[in-house]
């Protein structure tokens, strides 16, 4: 790597976060959750091998109007917001609560399995009791949409926390943004140039992979691609909440897809 991750980071999202509010404007974003930019460990950076991981929507990620506010003025004082990169620095997916609300739990219990397996840890629990922090500063966490997906079942939620109702239609101004200036799996790969991505979601956005090439499956629920022009292996399934629905398990998940990198692993 030439440029550091952080360098790569600031300069990719400083101009995308600029063009959003660009396109915004003086949109009402009261009630409606802030962008989700991804958050990566200290460690990975060093990791062997890089995975990031990309699910699909947050429950309530901060707030909008923060974000806007702040940005507007120092663009950089949202990339990431300190409070959001320091709580995730401390594992909270492990431990309950919000990270833990509705489908999360599934998602990031579905994550420390495949850390695991890829880390050589018999026991996935291990990491989430405690015993592997270490492991938990090496990931990239990303979603495939920045601004969380307008749904009746999340609005209660959204005005729970945020204390405001959303407007529908500045909701559209702002995911219509999102979408175009933050969306991209091409700025996954320019900032975080991992080894291993794995896509929990089959709802990415039109234009989400750019130039990579269609994947194929390769077990129940598990699609895979390597990505040469980026030297990526890339692992996609439907989110974890939705295994049963597809009649396949986490464990069966994450089996298929340690196996398929302990086979094409010297391609890196």
């Amino acid at each position: 790597m030439n440029d550091s991750i952080k360098q790569r980071y600031i300069a990719r999202y400083t101009e995308a976060v600029g063009k959003f509010i660009h396109d915004v404007g003086d949109v009402n974003a009261a009630g409606i959750p802030e962008v989700h930019l991804p958050l990566y460990g200290a460690k990975y950076e060093k990791a062997s091998p890089r995975i990031a991981f990309i699910g699909r929507d947050t429950w309530c990620w901060g707030g909008m109007e923060g974000f806007l506010e702040c940005a507007k003025p120092k663009i950089q004082a949202v990339i990431p917001t300190r409070i959001r990169e320091d709580e995730f620095l401390t594992f909270p997916f492990k431990k309950g609560g919000s990270w833990a609300a509705e489908g999360n739990s599934i998602f990031w219990d579905t994550v420390m399995r495949c850390l695991a397996a890829f880390h050589g840890v018999h026991d996935w629990k291990q990491i989430k009791e405690g015993g592997c922090d270490d492991i938990l500063q090496s990931f990239v966490w990303a979603n495939t949409n920045a601004v969380e997906i307008w749904e009746k079942k999340k609005l209660p939620e959204w005005e729970k926390k945020l204390g405001k109702k959303a407007n529908r239609d500045a909701h559209r101004r702002l995911k219509s943004a999102a979408t175009k200036h933050f969306d991209s799996f091409s700025a996954i790969q320019e900032i975080f140039q991992p080894h291993v991505a794995i896509i929990m979601s089959k709802k990415a956005p039109k234009d989400y992979w750019g130039t990579v090439p269609q994947s194929k499956a390769i077990g129940n629920g598990v699609n895979y691609v390597f990505d040469s022009l980026n030297r990526t292996h890339i692992f996609h399934t439907v989110h974890p909440m939705r295994f049963s629905f597809n009649k396949v398990s986490a464990k069966e998940v994450v089996d298929t897809i340690f196996s398929k990198w302990q086979a094409v692993q010297g391609a890196v």
